[in-house]
């Protein structure tokens, strides 16, 4: 199975280099998807729309998703198995 990293010349090649050059000063894609997903869950507890344990079901899932990504995103760009 083959993964690609989205780099900065392929958003370019996509979006243009505004569009890659603003969401590289953001933090990246990952970093933008999982703020936004803290803050809406965070807009849901506040209103009573979602319970606190869901809310920390929520936190805990997103943030450990994120740090896998990055170690995964890592061991691609080194050439390395994501299963060693």
């Amino acid at each position: 199975m083959t993964i690609e990293v989205a780099t900065t010349e392929v958003l370019d090649k996509l979006y243009g280099r505004r569009y890659a050059r603003l969401i590289g000063y953001l933090g990246g894609r990952k970093f933008i998807a999982v703020m936004s997903t803290l803050a809406s869950c965070t807009y849901l507890v506040i209103g009573k729309h979602i319970a606190d344990g869901v809310y920390s079901a929520v936190m805990i899932a997103v943030v450990a998703a994120y740090v896998v990504a990055n170690v995964a995103q890592k061991k691609v760009e080194k050439g390395q198995s994501l299963l060693d």
